[in-house]
């Protein structure tokens, strides 16, 4: 289950939807750290939660990430580009 401790009534609801959500969610902090990772997530990526919490996205969930994929993060972060108009150049999952 995802971490609650310290959360107020609608975080923890919140935090029991997002687990029981039949698609992936994968949050990451402003560095890019995975901070939130799903049971889809791990259904669908293969990893478990805690092989992924803490480790950098582009690095940990994409196969063979190039440079476009880390300036792609670094540009979403720093809220400069992406968005949801982005579109993560082709790479494989790893599973």
């Amino acid at each position: 289950m995802l971490g609650v401790e310290g959360q107020t009534f609608a975080g923890v609801e919140y935090l029991h939807a997002v687990e029981l959500a039949d698609a992936a969610v994968i949050g990451i902090d402003a560095h890019g750290a995975i901070r939130l990772f799903n049971a889809a997530a791990e259904r669908m990526s293969g990893s478990a939660r805690d092989e992924v919490l803490e480790r950098p996205f582009v690095d940990t969930l994409l196969a063979s990430p190039s440079d476009a994929h880390r300036t792609l993060v670094k540009e979403i972060l720093a809220g400069t580009g992406g968005g949801c108009r982005a579109r993560m150049p082709d790479a494989h999952v790893h599973r």
